[in-house]
């Protein structure tokens, strides 16, 4: 792998802020509303309050939200549309009609074998706001990452769940942060992202990504290396040689790179900040 040499981003807030959004709400964690809202404004009012980002809330339970968010502060919500396109609607004028809660982004979605008149039907009703599509694994998505480069969407990738083959492999992971870095489309990352490097093999037996290779793979596309490049981030399992890479990383390409992999989310924000601890970067 290539030689970065040092000048070094600040790891705080120039290529981790922002980074996790809490998903306290979500497998595997499924956190009660009451205690996921409790512990959500002590992740913001920690050291590491820079790294969190929105409060993801499934659009079914903005009710049950808005009526437990009781704090002065206005709470930033990612919604889910856990009701596809139905219901989404609701949930969204909910939340621009309470002052206590803020609509920061929507995630919804494209049900497998839709076709891009879906995809048009689906982007036409995302409101004025970060609106990410979450695109099938397993299929070509060529026309649909065209479609949504040109609505000036995001794009949204799993990368794990509870079942053995849920963890994308490399190569199909490294194809889409490709396919996404070619079209300039923003894209973040849900579910399995439950480690800083890969290795760590899950319940059901898949080996699992880390969120520093994806930013490091990013970074590779970004820069217009190789698929080997690529591809070797997101296999690299050397906490030394991921720590080294990260503090070499010039500014610029930080910045870079987090306007194209702009995070993902994860049920323990704790996890993370956890990892990033031990790796000496926090």
């Amino acid at each position: 792998m290539s030689d970065r040499s040092a000048a070094g981003p600040s790891l705080t807030g120039g290529l981790f802020g922002a980074m996790v959004d809490d998903a306290a709400l979500f497998p595997p964690g499924n956190a009660a509303m009451p205690d996921a809202l409790a512990a959500h404004p002590h992740h913001l009012a920690g050291t590491y309050g820079f790294l969190v980002g929105r409060f993801l809330c499934p659009a079914s339970r903005v009710p049950e939200l808005a009526q437990a968010w009781s704090r002065p502060a206005p709470l930033s919500v990612g919604v889910i549309a856990d009701t596809g396109l139905d219901g989404l609607n609701d949930a969204i004028i909910q939340i621009l009609t309470d002052p206590q809660l803020e609509l920061g982004a929507v995630e919804i979605m494209l049900p497998r074998g839709s076709g891009v008149d879906a995809l048009g039907d689906i982007l036409a009703a995302l409101p004025g706001v970060t609106g990410y599509v979450e695109l099938p694994r397993g299929q070509d998505f060529s026309a649909e990452l065209d479609a949504i480069a040109v609505a000036g969407r995001e794009a949204k990738f799993r990368t794990g769940g509870t079942a053995f083959g849920a963890v994308p492999t490399p190569e199909e992971l490294a194809d889409f942060i490709t396919a996404c870095v070619a079209r300039r489309v923003p894209f973040k990352c849900t579910a399995g992202l439950h480690h800083a490097i890969c290795g760590t093999e899950d319940e059901a037996g898949n080996t699992q990504h880390g969120f520093l290779n994806v930013l490091l793979a990013t970074q590779a596309a970004v820069l217009g290396e190789g698929d080997e490049e690529i591809l070797g981030w997101l296999r690299e399992g050397s906490p030394e040689v991921i720590v080294h890479a990260l503090r070499a990383m010039h500014e610029h390409d930080a910045r870079r790179v987090r306007t194209s992999f702009v995070g993902f989310g994860s049920c323990s924000v704790s996890e993370p900040v956890a990892e990033l601890t031990g790796l000496g970067l926090l």
